[in-house]
């Protein structure tokens, strides 16, 4: 009795199987091919298990394009593919197939192939589907910047100088293609939030757009944006880059060089460091309102380094030295700070000031 139920459990898991065409997968198969290149649509045959080959007939869904017998004899079908199209066949082969020159986009759709043999054997006898579907590569893809519509930027362009704080437009758009390019923006190598559309033609060719909007920061400092267009019909992607150079203000200030007092006749040496501009900070010393130069008389040492930093920010370092007297006393040496950035929003230099204490004996009149 248990054998008999596995059995029939085992019977009607065929039956699935076959329905499903799980048994033969062949018969349902799927094709791709470029528009303007040429396809093999390929169809299994049977023919030495069933006493030979009587006929094999192709159609484009119901519309025919020819029918080939054994004696070599085609019948063509009176439409465009049936004059484009030719059959690869041998006695000896398991499997034939359409060839279709210059494909073209209409080409596409469900074809069938029936091929039918001398044997009276249902088993021998088959229909095979294949769904062909025809891609269009694109060829380009055009970056613009709204502020300069008329302007294609080639990939390596560098934008800017560019002051944070700015808003600029980026549009990418790719040339037609099927399926429709997926156009994307990225940061470097991470994808960025940008807004696609696409326009579709009848047909199903069309092209794709993505419109990167950003207001410029910090964080854009050496960064490379990246439109991308992806698409089934291309074996890589295509690419263009765009860097910017990005602008920004002084980020901080410290001024060293006394801590506490110092005794009159003391040489001492002052810095103003400044951190984290693009292009780097201008500096310049005070002492009260009085600003100081190289050529003053009292500065054993006045000079000022630049270093480049690995964001490509600068660090600025200021040095004036001298020796203090007793007129020093409660003087105030300040430090200011500015670059283009700064000049162009119209924000105050940045300053960092040190008050001077100095002991000195008592001076007699």
């Amino acid at each position: 009795m248990a054998s008999s139920i596995t059995q029939l459990a085992l019977a009607q898991i065929f039956l699935a199987l076959c329905i499903n065409g799980s048994v033969e997968p062949w018969k349902k198969s799927e094709k791709t091919g470029e528009r303007g290149t040429e396809v093999l649509l390929p169809c299994v045959l049977k023919s030495p298990n069933c006493g030979g080959l009587h006929s094999i007939k192709w159609y484009r869904g119901t519309q025919r394009i020819f029918i080939f017998s054994e004696g070599g004899v085609i019948s063509r079908g009176n439409n465009d593919i049936a004059g484009r199209a030719s059959m690869e066949y041998d006695a000896n082969i398991t499997q034939t197939f359409l060839k279709i020159e210059n494909v073209k986009v209409e080409d596409e759709g469900l074809y069938k192939c029936e091929a039918t043999y001398l044997a009276i054997n249902r088993e021998c006898n088959n229909v095979q589907h294949i769904t062909f579907n025809v891609t269009v590569r694109p060829k380009f893809v055009r970056v613009i910047e709204k502020a300069k519509k008329e302007e294609n930027l080639t990939s390596g362009v560098i934008l800017g100088p560019i002051n944070e704080g700015t808003m600029i437009t980026l549009i990418c758009e790719s040339d037609e293609g099927k399926p429709v390019p997926l156009v994307e923006w990225y940061k470097d190598d991470q994808r960025v939030t940008a807004t696609g559309s696409t326009d579709i033609h009848e047909d199903g060719i069309g092209a794709g757009s993505s419109v990167l909007q950003l207001q410029v920061s910090r964080s854009e400092l050496g960064a490379t944006f990246v439109c991308r267009v992806s698409s089934r019909a291309l074996a890589e992607p295509l690419t263009v880059n765009i860097g910017l150079d990005v602008h920004v203000k002084p980020l901080k200030m410290d001024v060293t060089g006394v801590v506490g007092h110092v005794v009159s006749g003391t040489k001492i040496l002052l810095e103003c460091k400044v951190s984290a501009a693009r292009p780097a900070a201008n500096v310049t010393w005070q002492n009260g309102t009085e600003i100081l130069s190289d050529n003053n008389e009292r500065a054993d040492v006045f000079e000022t380094k630049t270093i480049d930093n690995s964001d490509s920010t600068f660090e600025t370092s200021s040095y004036i030295g001298f020796t203090t007297s007793e007129y020093d006393n409660g003087q105030t040496f300040s430090c200011h700070a500015e670059n283009s950035v700064t000049r162009t929003e119209g924000v105050n230099p940045m300053k960092e000031a040190i008050t001077m204490e100095i002991l000195y004996p008592p001076i007699v009149s």
